[in-house]
């Protein structure tokens, strides 16, 4: 998340969802990962408490479309 904050942090969070669904990574490890990025973001830590809700909210419907990665 490098940007302004909400459509990027909902797609990214949605992705991350998507990562956790497929067995790629820990659903806990996802979401401490997330929070330490909006806690550190210039304009998400100014409400953290409702971004870091949107992140978990994204991450939870990217779960059930779990994203794999294809190999060539």
């Amino acid at each position: 998340i490098s940007d302004a904050g909400h459509p990027i942090l909902r797609a990214a969070a949605y992705l991350l969802g998507g990562y956790i669904g497929a067995g790629y990574i820990d659903h806990d490890a996802a979401e401490s990962m997330i929070n330490s990025m909006i806690d550190s973001h210039w304009y998400l830590s100014k409400k953290p408490q409702i971004y870091k809700q949107t992140a978990k909210t994204m991450i939870n419907k990217g779960i059930l479309q779990p994203t794999y990665f294809n190999s060539i």
